[in-house]
């Protein structure tokens, strides 16, 4: 099972996949969390998840809230690249 990632405000992370969301966010790229929403589960709702979401300055110079899956830890991001 993979482990969710947690970010906290003022964090550098990296882009890991841009795919879907155009124009955005640029993959290799640093942008700082303003704003991390963990996931949440919805029992009333059938046992829903909600992933969890980073709100970051996208390419375009406005807060847009993305799936966190998107982003890695910029030490993470380093090794994985060796």
């Amino acid at each position: 099972m993979k482990t969710e990632i947690e970010f906290t405000p003022n964090e550098t992370v990296v882009c890991t996949g841009p795919d879907g969301v155009g124009l955005q966010l640029t993959k290799g790229k640093t942008y700082s969390v303003i704003e991390f929403i963990p996931k949440v589960y919805e029992a009333n709702l059938g046992g829903f998840v909600w992933p969890a979401y980073v709100k970051v300055i996208d390419d375009n110079g406005k807060p847009s809230t993305f799936h966190a899956h998107r982003f890695a830890k910029l030490d993470e991001a380093a090794s994985n690249s060796l």
